[in-house]
């Protein structure tokens, strides 16, 4: 099974000032090194934690490899359950999304040979965003025979990320990524730069998935 998850980069969720302050740098020339620095901080935290940091639409795409092609080894990775959750209920098969979910706006099923079909919510899956990570249940009046033998891929389209804002990010990963912004200007031309230490590891840690779909 491919799994690839296409997200928007959010903008810098801490402000330049502030940073400049926190490095200690007066200099004005440098703040597009320090706004370099900073995103790539960001960047690295989201790929660690394995979440967008603010609210983004995603687009999350599960397709057959040619190893998957077979009924039994796509069935693998989804598992029976039923619920009952917001205006909606089902029994079927979770498949759970890379990241936690603010709302899920399609989901689409494209057979080989033919084009896409949308898939009706409370109807033919059934979301479930009070979980993270968030999860979809297939409903079984949906014709899963179809669904499972013969789909080339799902698309799923969602809205999903840690905070809703920028405002509303987690204090700890606002300071990991200062801290790892100094850190690098400190040591701005060193051969080799270590980007974290165990004070930033223990920022990022609480907030890391330990399953997360891959991105391209």
């Amino acid at each position: 099974m491919i799994s690839n998850l296409r997200g928007n980069k959010p903008d810098l969720v801490v402000d330049v000032d502030d940073l400049m302050d926190y490095c200690m740098v007066l200099d004005p020339s440098q703040t597009s090194l320090i706004q370099a620095l900073a995103q790539t901080a960001q960047d690295y935290i989201q790929d660690i934690i394995g979440d967008y940091l603010v609210a983004t639409p995603i687009t999350w795409v599960m397709a057959k490899d040619e190893m998957s092609q077979n009924d039994f080894y796509f069935r693998s990775f989804l598992s029976n359950g039923s619920g009952s959750f917001g205006y909606g209920s089902g029994g079927g098969q979770w498949i759970n999304l890379p990241t936690g979910a603010q709302s899920i706006e399609s989901v689409t099923a494209a057979f080989w040979g033919q084009g896409e079909v949308a898939l009706v919510e409370n109807q033919d899956y059934f979301p479930d965003l009070t979980t993270d990570p968030a999860r979809i249940q297939l409903s079984f009046s949906y014709n899963l025979n179809d669904l499972y033998r013969n789909h080339s891929h799902m698309v799923v389209q969602y809205t999903g990320g840690i905070a809703a804002d920028a405002a509303s990010v987690p204090t700890s990963l606002v300071l990991a990524i200062k801290e790892m912004t100094k850190r690098m200007y400190k040591n701005r031309g060193a051969d080799e730069i270590k980007l974290t230490n165990s004070f930033i590891d223990s920022l990022i840690s609480p907030h890391q998935r330990f399953n997360f779909g891959g991105r391209p």
